[in-house]
This record gives C-alpha cells, structure tokens and sequence, in this order.
C-alpha cells in the first residue's frame, strides 16, 4: 500500500519510539522506511552553529536510529536515517516532500505552556502534510 514511509522518532523517549516504530512496521511490507529524529534549533540560530560539529551529532544520530530500527525487526535494506536540525514540523515536512514520502508516522508530545498556544508539532504536521499521517498514541 505505502512505498516510503516516513517516521519520526524522539531519540529522548525510547518507550514512545519503539510504539512508532512497531505502528510503522505493521505497514512497512517492502516499502522503504526513512526514520527521522530533528534535533530542535531555532532555524534562526542555525548558522551560527558549528557545523563539523553539527555533522558529529547528526552521524551519532543516525547510528542510534539505525540501531532502533534493528532492534524493532525492521529490515536492514529498508532503512535509512536522517538528523536534520531544526523546528521539527518543518524538517520532518521537509523531509517527506524531498525523499517523496506517502505516509509520514508521528507520536504526540505533551506541549509546553508555550507550545500549547502556537500548536504542537503533530498538529502542524497533520494539518500541513500532502500524504497520510499516523499519529501513534
């Protein structure tokens, strides 16, 4: 049913992670899998931060990412990583649109008092998104 799927994990709640991962592998069949974890910046801040050592943290990512996903059974073959560093609805929209993603899997997070009144990111997301969306509770 779905060729590349999208999903975003929080490398900071590996119980919320591994309930994604399982909800995308019930999907997955032999469609590609692309996970995501985006490390929260202010896009604003973005180029004034190092980026050797932004590449460091990206790479150390994608290996704990890669790591999850064998642990969840997901084929190997399958699976790719990306750490981008950002605001995560944008990145993880981002991301869909580029690698052409057809159904993005996302969990909730808890907002913020701050958050509550801008939207939380799953909101963002499901709203702005052009392909499907699993929010996994």
């Amino acid at each position: 049913m779905f060729s590349k799927i999208l999903v975003a994990v929080d490398l900071l709640d590996p119980t919320k992670g591994k309930r994604i991962l399982e909800a995308a592998a019930g999907f997955a069949g032999s469609a590609e899998i692309r996970l995501i974890y985006v490390r929260y910046m202010m896009e604003a801040a973005l180029k004034y931060i190092d980026q050797s050592s932004m590449a460091a943290e990206e790479n150390a990512a994608v290996a704990e990412l890669v790591e999850l996903a064998a642990r969840a059974g997901l084929p190997a073959g399958q699976v790719s990583g990306a750490s981008p560093m950002g605001s995560p609805a944008d990145r993880i929209l981002a991301a869909a649109a580029e690698w052409k993603a057809d159904l993005i899997v996302i969990g909730p997070h808890k907002p913020s008092a701050a958050k509550f009144f801008l939207g939380g990111e799953a909101t963002r997301i499901v709203q702005r998104a052009e392909v499907s969306v699993l929010v996994v509770r």
